[in-house]
């Protein structure tokens, strides 16, 4: 009897010593930020991330390219995310809404005012500019997200010109995680990560 005692406490304290392991093997993966691969749901935090990160890279684009980085601006994050939000709510994805409002139209409805600066002895206007990306499947990682981002606006005419544009000062980023998935452009996909940058 006392053996079994023995042998039975040492079970017992064997199983107390692996538990705080197991906790924090859990709870290590469980705050890995860029991971899709979570038992709660994540679509806040990595808005948050995604947003964030390209805006850090954005801006080490512009400095490699001897251009002063850009200046978080809320008006514009608000803008951006509003529209981020109405294309993942009603599955579309293009500058305009369905109702033909641009991205002028938003930010004049925000009471966004732009910016005057001067150029040559010339008083210029700088409305501001849009970026968009659609990434349609399961990511691995939010860097996933940002990279393919960041190529393919780097790899397009018109979105690389606002990332550089030196009139450009200030910006804000919206992304929308949506977990019940999108159609575009003939296929369809389980998740879609709406992205949107404003410059101004």
């Amino acid at each position: 009897m006392r053996k079994l005692f023995i042998v039975l406490m040492i079970l017992i304290l064997a199983i107390a010593l692996r538990f705080p392991r197991e906790q924090q093997e859990i709870k290590e993966f469980s705050e890995e930020n860029t991971s899709f691969q979570r038992t709660y749901k994540i679509s806040e935090d990595l808005e948050e991330i995604i947003a964030q990160r390209i805006f850090e890279q954005i801006n080490e684009i512009r400095v490699k390219n001897n251009l002063p980085p850009l200046k978080w601006n809320e008006t514009l994050e608000r803008v951006a995310q509003a529209h981020a939000e109405d294309m993942a709510r009603r599955n579309y994805f293009s500058h305009e809404s369905p109702e033909g409002e641009t991205f002028r139209d938003r930010l004049t409805r925000a009471g966004y005012v732009p910016r005057i600066i001067s150029q040559n002895g010339a008083k210029i206007m700088v409305f501001g500019g849009e970026n968009l990306f659609l990434f349609g499947g399961t990511p691995e990682s939010a860097d996933q997200v940002v990279n393919e981002a960041i190529k393919g606006w780097m790899s397009s005419k018109g979105h690389r010109e606002n990332i550089l544009r030196k009139e450009f000062a200030l910006t804000g980023i919206g992304v929308e995680y949506d977990e019940d998935g999108c159609f575009y452009e003939n296929q369809t996909f389980e998740i879609c990560i709406y992205i949107v940058q404003m410059f101004g």
